[in-house]
């Protein structure tokens, strides 16, 4: 059964509607462009019987307004025409129309006709959605190439430089202990020599000894804390771009979203000095069996999401403080007896409540042109359910903020 719309006075469609509902279909009826139009955007129907013979309106006009619309994916639509008709509405039937009839003299013809534009429709939106999948499924794994090649290019780099931050970690220990002894060397020629000669002691107040005997420790250490800051970023680097794993391993949730943090933090200081605050309430889970790669990737796609809502939100200007709250938990959905939740929230911009149900499908996008091209929640979804029978779900209220809970049990493949 289909939901067909008929464009025709009321005289003529009067018997099509008759003969349609006795079949089962669902019949709209206008009689001009506007109601047609209108009629279209509302229904979404399926077939479009037009008789522009019995119109007062002009066919090509009618048939332009219905093509122009390209929000609307447009019903096949049937010409009816009379035999002088077809001639008088040749140009419009040969342009817009996907097929016309002369009107014809019993209902059986009618109704094989109907039945014929249906199933070309049908089949015609069929091919059409298989090609569209095709093509999402094409530029997925291209981004999947590119994202494996990545983690790749970037585990080589992360080995070169872990190789001298290693260096220059395990000796700032040795140069602490060095100047240590050095100060402690000058205190000493200081107690044995308390009266320094001329040229040292304009030595020391050019040098400001006592400045340097007081920040050199400072300075050693933020040496010692700026390299184990690369440390840390070069591990969650290598433990973040993990995408070719092909076996299942025991995954801590918590340690991959501190590893992403880590790696966000450029984008956590926001713009203009806005810090964006990350609260979290770890629930100290077990360990999970899963994709590490694929499941930093599903998280961090989450957690860029907030940072892009949260910097939307700091445009407009709003007096509330930049905030995302990291929550994790350990509970029970059948037929999980122990799942491990995971709740990512915001206080941006939020969701609008027409298009929640559509933000996992894959290339769905509200970001402007250059900021994204709408693969990451899709991603996302693909990891956490499809991959690793978890659940994604996602409230939103506009203007307040977003929360997406993530569900996993302990082992996917159990």
């Amino acid at each position: 059964m289909a939901n067909i719309l008929l464009v025709q006075n009321d005289h003529c469609q009067s018997h099509w509607r008759k003969l349609l509902i006795a079949q089962g279909h669902q019949v709209e009826w206008a009689d001009n462009a506007v109601s047609m139009l209108e009629m279209i955007h509302q229904h979404r129907p399926e077939l479009l019987i037009h008789t522009p013979a019995h119109s007062n309106l002009d066919s090509l006009s009618l048939l332009q307004q219905v093509k122009s619309q390209a929000s609307v994916t447009g019903p096949f639509c049937l010409i009816v025409v009379s035999d002088e008709g077809f001639q008088k509405q040749f140009q419009a039937i040969k342009d817009f129309a996907d097929d016309w009839i002369i009107e014809p003299e019993s209902d059986l013809e009618r109704l094989w006709r109907i039945q014929s534009s249906l199933r070309t429709y049908r089949l015609t939106q069929a091919l059409q959605k298989e090609s569209d999948q095709r093509q999402r499924l094409a530029q997925q794994l291209i981004q999947n190439q590119k994202m494996i090649s990545l983690g790749q290019m970037i585990s080589g780099v992360a080995h070169e430089i872990n190789n001298p931050v290693s260096v220059v970690k395990g000796n700032v220990s040795h140069v602490a202990e060095y100047v240590q002894d050095l100060v402690d060397l000058i205190e000493l020629y200081g107690e044995t020599y308390p009266e320094p000669t001329a040229p040292i002691q304009e030595q020391i107040e050019e040098i400001d000894l006592e400045f340097l005997k007081a920040d050199l420790p400072q300075v050693i250490d933020s040496m010692k804390t700026g390299s184990e800051r690369i440390r840390q970023l070069v591990q969650s680097l290598k433990n973040f771009y993990q995408l070719d794993d092909t076996e299942s391993k025991f995954v801590n949730i918590e340690n991959c979203l501190e590893d992403i943090l880590l790696i966000l933090q450029g984008n956590l200081k926001g713009k203009k000095g806005c810090q964006i605050q990350v609260i979290r309430e770890y629930g100290q889970l077990p360990e999970i069996k899963g994709y590490p790669g694929q499941l930093n990737q599903a998280l961090m796609n989450i957690l860029k999401n907030a940072v892009d809502a949260l910097e939307i939100r700091r445009i407009e200007e709003t007096s509330s403080a930049p905030t995302i709250w990291i929550k994790t938990t350990l509970t029970s959905i059948a037929p999980n007896p122990s799942t491990v939740e995971i709740s990512i929230r915001d206080n941006g911009v939020g969701v609008p409540l027409e298009i929640q149900d559509q933000i996992f499908e894959p290339f769905f996008t509200t970001k402007s042109m250059g900021r994204g091209v709408g693969i990451g929640l899709g991603i996302s979804y693909q990891t956490i359910v499809k991959q690793h029978s978890g659940h994604l779900t996602c409230n939103s209220q506009l203007g307040t903020g977003t929360e997406f809970i993530i569900t996993l049990p302990l082992d996917s493949e159990g």
